[in-house]
């Protein structure tokens, strides 16, 4: 029998609106490579943007904190870290809005990802860690589009 463990995915976008009627529009969804133009010097060439996590684990998995961290593998300095669940918030019991089992208990997290400077290819990755466990959050590649490169199919 395959046990059932904690997964998360992400969404990258340019904004997040949450309406009155409860529903939460996405604003310019990014799929695949996010192409960034060079800047003159010293300017941020990715604006400011949001960072959307999902987390999902079985109900009575775990009662240990959940944390995560984003990082850009160009930029050593930038790290942003927080909590999306403390250590012993979690029900006892079954809301009754979960499902059928097997239950899950989720968490959403909207993160601001601040302008930044990115002046080769790298990749925005977020880690989820519950305690000391760790599953991969999601990631976004940035490339880096000069005047001069031409035009190039990925894939």
């Amino acid at each position: 029998m395959t046990s059932i463990v904690p997964y998360a995915h992400t969404l990258f976008c340019d904004d997040v609106r949450h309406e009155v009627n409860g529903k939460v529009s996405f604003i310019g969804v990014f799929a695949g490579p996010l192409k960034l133009l060079e800047a003159p010097d010293g300017q941020p060439n990715l604006p400011l943007f949001q960072m959307v996590m999902h987390y999902f684990e079985p109900l009575e998995y775990t009662d240990k904190a959940v944390t995560f961290e984003v990082k850009v593998s160009c930029d050593p300095e930038f790290e942003i870290v927080g909590t999306l669940l403390d250590e012993g918030s979690r029900p006892k019991v079954p809301v009754p809005t979960m499902g059928k089992p097997p239950f899950y208990l989720t968490s959403n997290f909207i993160v601001p990802i601040p302008p930044l400077r990115i002046i080769e290819e790298c990749v925005l990755s977020c880690t989820i860690f519950i305690g000391e466990d760790s599953i991969k959050g999601g990631s976004l590649w940035l490339q880096l589009e000069r005047e001069n490169d031409e035009d190039r199919t990925l894939i």
